[in-house]
């Protein structure tokens, strides 16, 4: 089981990972792989020299074992073959070591906000900003019941894009969906200014290179796939656009940038991620093919 390529999916006792369980559940319905539960007990209180560390650590040890045993892995109706225990430092770093190889690694993450942003987590950051494979974080609002939609590949029509139409092309063809692609062009003047005729000239010649470089791309990449074309912030359309095609997964690319890089300009994918309502896959640009 350790050395089969399959789905490594974090998991702790708390309503953050419930999404990321009913994906376990589905994945291991319709794909038909492999998918392992891991459990990672943090062991940063050993630096503590407080009394009664060990006997907490202890406890808590055995109160993931028992919780693991509910998960009834293996049977039929289960989300996981199989579960592990693990202990580290930093779960992030197990789970990037764990997940080297492995077809997708799932997480889950805070319930979705009615208004304004949220940071993800810190081990999904930092499993966002390493990759050791394509990465799936669900909100914990996630049922069964959200993942009979379409597959949506989100493009920039970059290099970071053509792993991610890879994946995304394979995944729906195996859990049986309809895939959907997606480009975002930037808005050009759309909103708060005052158009005049040179104006719209130019927004409309920008437009119809974005749709034509956008046709490009999607018959090169994933051919006979349908193209919708829209115009905005993506951390705002692509949540939005998944929510109104009652999407199973959002799945886009990822350049790796660097920690100034996310300082000052940020990541559309932990963005979208933190955002959206539905399961956002986002694949590193040296995604093995899948």
């Amino acid at each position: 089981m350790r050395n089969e390529p399959g789905w490594i999916v974090g998991i702790e006792p708390s309503a953050r990972s419930s999404g990321a369980i009913h994906f376990a559940r589905w994945l291991r319905r319709s794909l038909r792989v492999p998918v392992v539960g891991v459990h990672v007990t943090e062991l940063w209180m050993l630096a503590l020299s407080e009394p009664g560390t060990a006997q907490f650590l202890a406890a808590a040890r055995d109160s993931a074992e028992r919780w693991l045993a509910t998960m009834k892995a293996g049977a039929e109706d289960a989300a996981f073959d199989a579960v592990e225990s693990a202990e580290a430092l930093d779960p992030e770093n197990y789970l990037c070591t764990r997940g080297q190889g492995a077809l997708g690694i799932v997480v889950g993450r805070h319930p979705t906000r009615e208004r304004g942003w949220f940071r993800l987590g810190r081990v999904t950051r930092r499993l966002l900003r390493n990759l050791p494979a394509p990465v799936v974080v669900a909100p914990p609002e996630l049922t069964a019941d959200d993942l009979a939609g379409p597959v949506i590949l989100a493009t920039d029509l970059g290099p970071a894009s053509i792993a991610a139409a890879r994946f995304a092309t394979a995944f729906a063809r195996q859990a049986q969906r309809p895939l959907l692609c997606v480009h975002v062009g930037q808005p050009r003047w759309s909103e708060g200014v005052e158009l005049t005729p040179d104006l719209l000239s130019l927004r409309e010649a920008y437009r119809v290179r974005v749709e034509r470089e956008a046709r490009e791309w999607a018959v090169h990449h994933c051919p006979e796939t349908p193209l919708v074309v829209g115009y905005g912030d993506p951390a705002e359309y692509l949540p939005a656009l998944a929510g109104q095609r009652e999407a199973s997964l959002l799945v886009l690319g990822s350049r790796r940038l660097s920690l100034l890089e996310r300082v000052f300009v940020g990541s559309t994918a932990s963005a979208v991620a933190s955002a959206a309502r539905c399961a956002v896959a986002i694949v590193p640009l040296d995604a093995a093919n899948p």
